[in-house]
């Protein structure tokens, strides 16, 4: 029985320190465990924190690299500003006939006031404006004792002028398009000189400035205004970048063509056929839809007309062309078909027809009666008579209005073609008569002028309507020759 007891004690001691080496055992497995979820979870936080950090460098690279495109792109049109302004310099610097020497670059007449003097020679510089203000060419000229500006300056510079008991009397400088109202005046460091140009050289000083630019002569034409001189320029200015104007405008107006070229047979410096043999040849000449439309055989034929172009096949379409009935605009496209035969010489096989259809029109206080009136004129005047107070209802401050359906609006091309329609009929539209508020008609026009753009926008400011400026420059064009009294129904022939 004691053994047993010794036997069970023995028994109960062993299984007391296995229970604990298992313990131990246990309690060190969780420590590891422990340890490790320890370890894990500083790695889990060491890539959590990493991942953020890569996270928001990407952000910043992203924003970086946003920031460095839009860098690049300012770079880019700061480049291109600078190569057009570099363009426009070298443009402006005329070339000279004698000695390349004389030719002044951007850095030469920046370093003017640096000239280290050698000599007793006078370094001057000679600037030379158009009619629209544009400037023509810089020039820089070294007078010695025995030199005169005026020598000096018609042998580098590209001058018309004739001989007058009181000296050389200037008519043009490099181009500058001559009008027999407008003189060309010189002015030294931007005050009107004292002398003529053959007296001039008493004046000059080392660095002087002489600039040449026309005026108008408003003591010989005492009916013009600022108004008139403002119409002037304008329609200058458009002549001199007709191309540039039309690629902005996305568009080639050609019966501002006919305007140009009434021009031009009244007398007026300016070549339409030069104007528009380009730009015709590269719209038309390839374009096989050229006949596909009334529309587009109009446009073709007085295209070829005005660029001086072949217009045997242009007129061959338009002659044997039936009238579409079922236009929208198809009393404006009579007249505009009434009006191309008046100009060109030519009739198509509906001649008979339009005359009829026009002369049954009842006119209105709208666009096309503005249109049928420039050809009605020239078919029976008579019916015509009383057209300019049809219009005056539609006279506001800001231009012509007239009610179409659902639109009353007052803009710049019903403006233009209610000028027109005057033109036409002979009426100067600036009477007291026809003003609003006074304002009349072609002050109205104006206010649609961009000066910076050199555009005429519709509406609120929409140049969208690519047909505002060349509708409004014809405008202008009729009423100039109408001022000189001359014939201004831009389409009679």
């Amino acid at each position: 029985m004691k053994k047993k007891r010794i036997l069970l004690g023995v028994l109960a001691l062993g299984a007391v320190f296995s229970l604990a080496s298992c313990d131990n055992k246990d309690s060190e497995k969780v420590k590891s465990l422990e340890e490790q979820v320890s370890k894990l979870t500083e790695e889990k936080n060491s890539l959590t924190t990493e991942n953020t950090t890569l996270k928001n460098d990407k952000t910043t690279l992203t924003e970086e690299n946003t920031t460095l495109k839009s860098d690049k792109t300012a770079l880019t049109n700061e480049k291109t500003q600078l190569e057009s302004e570099v363009g426009r310099l070298s443009s402006i610097v005329y070339p000279n006939k004698d000695n390349t020497n004389c030719k002044i670059s951007l850095e030469e007449l920046n370093a003017i006031s640096d000239i280290s003097k050698i000599s007793n020679d006078k370094d001057v510089i000679v600037k030379t404006y158009d009619i629209d203000d544009e400037l023509l060419s810089i020039y820089k000229i070294s007078l010695g004792e025995n030199d005169t500006i005026f020598d000096k300056f018609v042998s580098l510079a590209d001058v018309e002028y004739t001989s007058s008991d009181y000296g050389p009397y200037i008519q043009s400088i490099d181009g500058m398009i001559k009008d027999n109202k407008y003189y060309v005046s010189f002015f030294v460091n931007d005050d009107y000189a004292n002398h003529g140009i053959n007296e001039l050289d008493q004046d000059l000083k080392d660095g002087d400035v002489i600039t040449f630019k026309p005026d108008f002569n408003f003591w010989n034409n005492s009916t013009y205004d600022e108004i008139d001189v403002k119409v002037d320029k304008i329609i200058y200015n458009y002549y001199k970048h007709a191309k540039e104007y039309a690629n902005k405008i996305g568009y080639v107006d050609y019966n501002l063509a006919f305007a140009y070229k009434k021009l031009e047979g009244a007398g007026y410096e300016v070549d339409t056929t030069t104007l528009y043999s380009n730009t015709v040849k590269s719209l038309f000449t390839t374009n096989p839809q050229k006949y596909s439309s009334d529309g587009n055989v109009f446009k073709t034929t007085l295209a070829y007309y005005c660029a001086g172009l072949d217009t045997t096949e242009a007129t061959s379409q338009y002659v044997s062309r039936s009238v579409d009935l079922t236009s929208q605009w198809v009393d404006t496209t009579l007249a505009y078909y009434y009006n191309v035969g008046q100009v060109i010489g030519e009739i198509s096989n509906d001649d008979i027809f339009i005359q009829d259809k026009l002369e049954n029109y009842t006119l209105a206080m709208d666009e096309t009666s503005c249109m049928v009136v420039t050809a009605l004129n020239q078919i029976d005047s008579t019916k015509c008579q009383s057209f300019d107070h049809t219009l005056k209802p539609g006279f506001t401050e800001n231009g012509f209005a007239y009610t179409y359906g659902e639109w009353n609006t007052c803009n710049c091309s019903s403006t233009a073609q209610a000028i027109l329609a005057f033109g036409a009929l002979g009426i100067n539209i600036r009477n007291d008569e026809y003003k609003v508020n006074n304002t009349d008609m072609i002050q109205a026009l104006l206010s649609y002028y961009d000066e910076e753009t050199g555009l005429f926008y519709d509406y609120d400011g929409d140049m969208g309507l690519n047909y505002a400026t060349p509708q409004a420059v014809s405008a202008l064009i009729s009423y100039k020759l109408l001022k000189a009294g001359k014939s201004s129904n831009i389409y009679a022939a």
